[in-house]
C-alpha cells in the first residue's frame, strides 16, 4: 500500500467477451496482457516507480497476503493501478463473471472488479421495495441478482405469463384452459378483463437478459403491462410502468466465427413492436455501455480501489484506458464520456476490421489487449524502463 503522494495517476478498465474470452476461450495474448498489469511484474513496478511506489519487498507481500486472506475474492492490491473488468453481460451475478475470469487468468481477480450492465442498479433504491416484473435467462440466477441488490418483491416473467397464458394464444399452455379464458373474452365487456388484484399490481418492469420464453409471448406480456396501469385491463394513454433495461448490445462474440444476437436485440424488438402497436414511443432507462450510468459507476469503483490502495486523499486519476472490441458501445461509451476516459479498439472481437471504426473511431486503435496494455504503458512512460517490453 501506498500513499497519496505516490498514487498511479490511470487506472484500465478491460472489456471481456471479445477481448479476453470469446465464449469460454481464452483470447491469444490476453493473460500476457493482464500480466504486465499485476503488482509483481517488472513492468508494473517501474510503473509504480514512475509515480513513486516502493517496490514490493517479501515483507510488504507477505503483509499483503495476510491482509487478503480475510476477504478472499477482494484482490485490487494485486494490481499495481486501478483496474476493473465492465462487460455488457448480466444475468447473473458480478461473482459468477469473477469466477469465470479466475478460471483463466488466476486468483488476483477480484468479484470487486468485476462491473455487470446491471451493477449500477444496485444504488437504484426505489426498485427495492416495488414489485418488479423481472425479465432474465434463468429464474435461479435472476433470484441470487435480485437478493444482492435489495430486490424485496420480484414476479418473473414465465410465472407471470404462467398465471396469464391467455395474453399468448399461440402458446403450448393447457389447451382447455385456454379455449375457456378465450371464450371469457370474447362473452365479457373489455371492462371485463381478467386483471390482477391490486395486491399483485406490477410497479416496474425490469430486463437483466433476454429471455427463456419465447420472445413473441415475452414481447406481448411486457408491451400489455407497459400499456397498463400496472393492473391488467387498466389501460393508460401513457407509460406510468418505468422500464429499465441493461446490455443493449444488438450482438456479442461466442467462439462462433460471427457475433450472436444478445439481450439488446430483444429490447429493439419490443421497442418496434411496442411502438408500433401504440404510435409511442417507449420510454427506457438504459444501463450498461455506452450508457453514461456505467461509466460513472466504474469510476466510483476504481476510485475506491485507489483510496483504499494508496490513502483517502488519493486520486482522482488523470486517465482511464477503456479497452474494448465493440465500437457501438466500448468506444461510443467512453468517448462519449470524455476526460478522463481514453478508448482502444482491439480487433478481436466485433470488430475485426483491419482499420479503427469509422462510425465510432477510438483514441487509439490496435490488435489485440496485449498491444493495448503495451500502448498505455507506452503513453504513461513506463515502457521505455521496463526492459522485457522494450526488447519486445
Amino acid at each position: 500500500t501506498g500513499t497519496a503522494a505516490d498514487a498511479p495517476q490511470f487506472g484500465v478498465v478491460f472489456d471481456i467477451d471479445g477481448v479476453l474470452l470469446r465464449g469460454h476461450s481464452e483470447v491469444a495474448r490476453s493473460a500476457d496482457a493482464l500480466s504486465l498489469l499485476t503488482s509483481t511484474s517488472s513492468c508494473s513496478t517501474a510503473a509504480a516507480g514512475s509515480a513513486g511506489i516502493e517496490p514490493t519487498t517479501a515483507a510488504s507481500a507477505e503483509q499483503a497476503a495476510a491482509s487478503r486472506s480475510s476477504d478472499q475474492h477482494s484482490h485490487a492490491s494485486n494490481w499495481a493501478v486501478p483496474l476493473l473488468f465492465v462487460s455488457n453481460a448480466s444475468g447473473y451475478t458480478e461473482e459468477k463473471k469473477a469466477r469465470l475470469l479466475r478460471s483463466h487468468f488466476g486468483e488476483k481477480v477480484g468479484d470487486d472488479q468485476v462491473v455487470l450492465a446491471s451493477s449500477p442498479l444496485q444504488q437504484v433504491s426505489s426498485l427495492r421495495e416495488k414489485r418488479l416484473l423481472l425479465v432474465a435467462h434463468r429464474i435461479d440466477e435472476a433470484n441470487t441478482v435480485a437478493h444482492k441488490y435489495g430486490w424485496q418483491n420480484v414476479v418473473h416473467l414465465e410465472d407471470f405469463y404462467r398465471e396469464h397464458s391467455y395474453l399468448w394464444p399461440l402458446g403450448d399452455g393447457d389447451g382447455q384452459q385456454q379455449r375457456q379464458e378465450q371464450k371469457k373474452l370474447a362473452d365479457e365487456p373489455s371492462s371485463a378483463f381478467p386483471t390482477s388484484t391490486a395486491v399483485h399490481k406490477i410497479e416496474a418492469v425490469v430486463i437483466i437478459h433476454c429471455p427463456t420464453t419465447g420472445w413473441g409471448e415475452a414481447i406481448q406480456v411486457v408491451s400489455d403491462v407497459l400499456q397498463s396501469d400496472g393492473t391488467l385491463g387498466c389501460w393508460v394513454d401513457e407509460q406510468c410502468i418505468p422500464l429499465y433495461v441493461t446490455n443493449y448490445d444488438l450482438v456479442y462474440t461466442t467462439e462462433y466465427s460471427k457475433p450472436r444476437f444478445t439481450t439488446g436485440a430483444f429490447i429493439r424488438c419490443l421497442e418496434m413492436l411496442h411502438s408500433s402497436l401504440t404510435a409511442r414511443k417507449l420510454q427506457i432507462q438504459r444501463f450498461g455501455k455506452p450508457f453514461a450510468s456505467t461509466y460513472q459507476y466504474a469510476e466510483n469503483v476504481l476510485s475506491e480501489q485507489l483510496r483504499a490502495g494508496w490513502g483517502e486523499h488519493a486520486g482522482p486519476l488523470r486517465r482511464i484506458y477503456a479497452i474494448g472490441d465493440n465500437p457501438l458501445s466500448d468506444i461510443k461509451g467512453a468517448n462519449e464520456r470524455g476526460d478522463p476516459w481514453r478508448s482502444i479498439l482491439v480487433r478481436t472481437g466485433c470488430h475485426t476490421d483491419e482499420q479503427n471504426d469509422k462510425l465510432f473511431p477510438a483514441d487509439h486503435f490496435c490488435e489485440d489487449a496485449y498491444a493495448a496494455v503495451r500502448y498505455i504503458l507506452e503513453q504513461e512512460a513506463v515502457l521505455s524502463r521496463c526492459s522485457t517490453l522494450a526488447q519486445d
